[in-house]
């Protein structure tokens, strides 16, 4: 009998213990969660979206989400549907954080970080269909980090079920022409290009609001006046993960991802109300960089953003996504 690969039988519990978690957060009430009523409202409504989905505007109104809602419809009932969201999104984050940490003791920081970082807590029980997109695009990342093509198209499919798919695609074609055009440009220097791009493309942002549904058309009028709070920690956090590694420019996947995605966050902090939930799609990667090794100078920024996260969760943040806390 063929023995099974050291790398198959490590999936199999991984996939064990991340289907066991997310069995776990899908079974939590759905009435503990502010945005489950307006989900199962979709779900309800799904059939007669579809004719709303038509034309160049349809391509702006996350048709993706749609079509799955009425496909999982005609199978499942609703408040499974969502418990099948919430598990898949769970299980991506889970098996990821087991997947790259370097040992046992970093897969426990990690699996405490992906149920603790207030992000983490909302991508997997609150914004849904963020948290769909998402793990799309960390899926791509995880399979397809050494095909650029198939890792833009994956990502661009991701707009469908959620449009900040297309700004990610948008990022990383830039980013990964730029490496191609200036391959003497590191990182650090491609992402205050980037960041300087985001600035100026949401300052024009107007020539796209007609075509987008009025959820996110409302972005564009939201109020920016927020504290500097998250700006400096993250500022300071990502320069000391910055400076401390020595193999900056061989970043790639999940690593290169982090540092793009904090660092377009930190460009668009006072300027965008979008800029917390586009933080959302870029801290598992960053808790995937974290927990990927296993120094002493990776345990001390992993503790240290591990607490800084647990204050802002029992602070009240994680609440903001909740009807009544479960603690």
């Amino acid at each position: 009998m063929r023995c099974v690969s050291h790398r198959a039988a490590t999936s199999i519990i991984f996939s064990f213990f991340s289907s066991l978690y997310g069995f776990f957060l899908s079974y939590i009430p759905h009435e503990y969660f502010k945005d489950r009523v307006s989900y199962l409202d979709n779900i309800k409504s799904a059939e007669d979206r579809l004719d709303i989905l038509s034309g160049l505007k349809g391509l702006f109104l996350e048709p993706g989400f749609t079509y799955l809602n009425y496909s999982l419809s005609l199978i499942f009932t609703d408040t499974f549907i969502l418990r099948i969201y919430v598990f898949f999104i769970a299980f991506t984050c889970s098996y990821l954080v087991f997947r790259y940490s370097a040992n046992v003791l970093m897969a426990v920081l990690g699996m405490a970080l992906i149920i603790f970082v207030p992000n983490l807590w909302s991508l997997q029980l609150g914004a849904l269909r963020q948290g769909l997109a998402a793990s799309l695009i960390f899926w791509a990342f995880h399979f397809f980090k050494h095909d650029n093509f198939k890792l833009l198209f994956a990502v661009f499919l991701s707009g469908f079920v959620h449009l900040a798919g297309f700004l990610i695609f948008l990022v990383l074609l830039a980013d990964k022409t730029l490496k191609q055009l200036f391959p003497k440009i590191g990182p650090l220097g491609r992402n205050l290009f980037l960041s300087l791009g985001l600035i100026v493309g949401w300052l024009g942002v107007g020539f796209i609001v007609p075509f987008l549904a009025s959820k996110h058309s409302a972005y564009t009028e939201q109020s920016t006046a927020v504290g500097g709070g998250l700006f400096f920690f993250y500022f300071v956090f990502m320069f000391l993960v910055y400076v401390g590694n020595r193999y900056v420019r061989q970043w790639h996947g999940f690593e290169l991802m982090a540092f793009t995605g904090v660092s377009t966050y930190l460009a668009l902090y006072f300027l965008s109300p979008i800029s917390g939930r586009w933080l959302d799609f870029f801290v598992l990667p960053l808790v995937l960089l974290l927990v990927s090794n296993c120094s002493f100078r990776s345990l001390i920024l992993t503790s240290i953003f591990f607490l800084v996260n647990v204050f802002l969760f029992f602070g009240g943040t994680a609440e903001n996504i909740m009807n009544k806390p479960l603690w």
